[in-house]
């Protein structure tokens, strides 16, 4: 074997290790993307953003490494935006739609840049609906509404091969869900209450 192709051959075989070191530190971030948006939800309301600030942080990292360079900036500005919704409500200054025009131009600015398929358009879009959200004062609606964005991430994150960010989306779909269904159970057992309480009324008034 000459020098050349023994070069050659050391070089293919680095590049395989660096790639397969690359996928597993993905995996790694992601994994602890996971961790931090699972505990988020056992968190009080003043934590529970910046648990998940943390878990979006981790996320972009993990797509870094796989190569997924646009939705990597893309979720920097979702983790900077989701920064500064926080210690706007810490300060009590009001998050206005100044903010949500300024996030939604620098995603598509970003989008614009690093644009490499017609597939880069699903981080941008998610970006964009989770950016809406954030002026939807409704708790139920917000929920219904972050069931696809997280579908459209899991799904691209999948197809990267950020497996462990894709684990993440379906966590987050499956706690959305089941904070729908209580309350759902909730708000029909209160219905019910006032039901039986009017009924009571009734039932005094005709005695």
């Amino acid at each position: 074997m000459t020098l050349k192709k023994y070069w050659l051959l050391c070089r293919k075989v680095l590049l395989l290790l660096l790639m397969d070191l690359y996928f597993i530190l993905s995996q790694i971030f992601g994994g602890f993307a996971v961790v931090f948006a699972c505990l988020s939800y056992f968190c009080n309301k003043k934590n529970f953003l910046l648990v998940q600030t943390c878990a979006n942080m981790f996320f972009a990292i993990g797509f870094f490494f796989v190569g997924g360079y646009l939705a990597f900036v893309v979720s920097l500005i979702n983790t900077l935006r989701s920064l500064s919704f926080y210690f706007c409500q810490r300060i009590n200054f009001k998050f206005t739609y100044i903010y949500l025009i300024y996030f939604i131009v620098c995603a598509s600015v970003a989008t614009g840049l690093l644009w490499t398929g017609p597939l880069d358009i699903m981080p941008f879009v998610t970006s964009v609906i989770f950016s809406c959200i954030y002026f939807i004062k409704n708790m139920q609606l917000t929920r219904y509404l972050t069931l696809a964005p997280n579908t459209i991430l899991s799904i691209y994150s999948a197809v990267m091969r950020a497996y462990t960010n894709s684990l993440l989306g379906v966590v987050e779909i499956l706690f959305t869900i089941v904070s729908i269904v209580r309350y759902v159970k909730k708000n029909k057992k209160d219905k019910i209450r006032k039901f039986d309480e009017n009924a009571d009324i009734e039932n005094d008034k005709l005695q």
